[in-house]
């Protein structure tokens, strides 16, 4: 997964989730906000369509610690209909056989700067 935004920045800086301090952080934080609206996958898929996001891939997590890595917003809109539209959960829990190839994720949104917001896909298989 490639960020084709200002790619050098993530190379050289670390994105990750404090779950201890429910922060975003990237060398310093970025957000102490998770919005706690309720997604349907419709308003996910407008939210990724038609607003500006930050948008990251979380594959690795620990009781502490969640790691970030960056994605394109392109790419997901490019990917939706074949990698995402139908592997996301908006449950707490989910059965992975219950989704195309055995994975998930679970979306969470973060408020960043200006009202921009931050988007977590929480991959699990």
């Amino acid at each position: 997964m490639k960020a084709d935004f200002n790619e050098k920045l993530f190379i050289k800086e670390e994105y990750y989730l404090d779950q201890k301090a429910n922060e975003v952080r990237k060398n310093t934080v970025l957000s102490r906000k998770k919005l706690s609206e309720k997604l349907s996958l419709e308003k996910l898929k407008d939210i990724i369509f038609n607003e500006e996001l930050l948008i990251f891939i979380s594959s690795i997590q620990t009781q502490n610690r969640s790691e970030l890595e960056p994605i394109s917003q392109e790419e997901i809109q490019m990917k939706w209909e074949s990698d995402y539209k139908n592997n996301i959960s908006l449950n707490d829990e989910a059965i992975l056989e219950d989704f195309p190839n055995g994975y998930c994720f679970f979306p969470e949104l973060w408020s960043i700067k200006y009202g921009k917001k931050l988007l977590v896909l929480y991959y699990n298989h």
